[in-house]
């Protein structure tokens, strides 16, 4: 293998590595938008994908649903019965409905409302 090989190799597996601790570790912060978090998973996948890895659309979806904060209990249990194999929500579909989510208990005033930037 030539040195540019192991480099690009190299930096290669370093940068799968980074982005799979990244992906792995996102949380929906409280306080945080949850449109803060999807975005970062999405974006970590996408760079995942890039760089060759296999990251399912379902994997990105318990992503999102299993780091939301307790508030979205509900929700979670009512998306994970309605995503189902023979009719899987689409990641865009369950952003929607996080987001709806989101709207709905800040309204309640179960969240705090988050500043706008």
């Amino acid at each position: 293998m030539s040195a540019l090989a192991d480099v690009y190799q190299s930096s290669s597996l370093s940068n799968v590595f980074r982005l799979t601790t990244e992906f792995n570790s996102i949380k929906h912060i409280p306080g945080q938008p949850a449109l803060e978090s999807i975005n970062a998973v999405i974006a970590a996948a996408t760079d995942l994908r890039f760089l060759g890895e296999n990251i399912h659309d379902q994997k990105i979806k318990w992503q999102l649903l299993g780091n939301l904060l307790p508030e979205y209990a509900g929700l979670v249990t009512a998306l994970t019965n309605l995503d189902t194999e023979e009719n899987p929500m689409s990641i865009e579909e369950l952003k929607v409905r996080i987001l709806t989510e989101e709207r709905m208990l800040i309204h309640r005033k179960v969240l705090p409302v988050h500043p706008t930037s």
